[in-house]
């Protein structure tokens, strides 16, 4: 797709998308919820969906049992950060367990699939929706975590490539437009 070679400043997300499926490999497992689970299909790309589960962020305690049943395959969760931020502590129960699982958050500062049905049938008008989020790399190396923020699309292969050598719990916060 034209959409994941740009270089674009947030990046973009079929950018984050690919460059994580190219990264983990056709071996890895991939989490994902929406809007994900379409940017994974249009990647051709085999996705486990959790849509069907009532918690948000769930894909990453899924991810979590993944990587215990197989360890061996890389496994990654992407998350929005409205989404992880409900399930941080599962990154605590990652580094307690020695889970080495990757997850990949996408900031863009707000609930996105919230936002996206109040400006739908609210007229815009928006509530709860805009997050001041903490930084995410610095929460999961408080954890125990190897965590690394990246902000340009040049930087995401290699903090990924650097995430699956460590073998251990690992967080990329990826500043992503909204």
């Amino acid at each position: 797709s034209r959409a994941a070679k740009f270089m674009d400043v947030p990046i973009r997300r079929l950018r984050l998308l690919r460059d994580v499926v190219e990264e983990a490999g056709r071996d890895a497992i991939v989490f994902g919820e929406l809007p994900w689970k379409d940017c994974l299909k249009a990647s051709h790309f085999p996705l486990v969906e959790s849509d069907d589960f009532p918690v948000s962020g769930s894909n990453l305690s899924f991810a979590m049992g993944a990587k215990l049943a197989l360890p061996s395959r890389p496994v990654v969760a992407i998350l929005g950060d409205g989404q992880f931020v409900s399930v941080l502590t599962d990154l605590a129960t990652a580094v307690e367990h020695h889970i080495a699982v990757v997850a990949v958050v996408a900031r863009n500062g707000c609930n996105g699939q919230v936002k996206e049905a109040q400006a739908k049938f609210y007229a815009g008008r928006f509530i709860g929706v805009d997050h001041p989020f903490p930084n995410f790399a610095d929460v999961a190396l408080s954890l125990g975590a190897h965590g690394q923020r990246v902000e340009n699309p040049s930087e995401i292969r290699a903090a990924l490539r650097a995430a699956f050598d460590l073998r251990k719990p690992a967080l990329i916060e990826a500043i992503v437009n909204e």
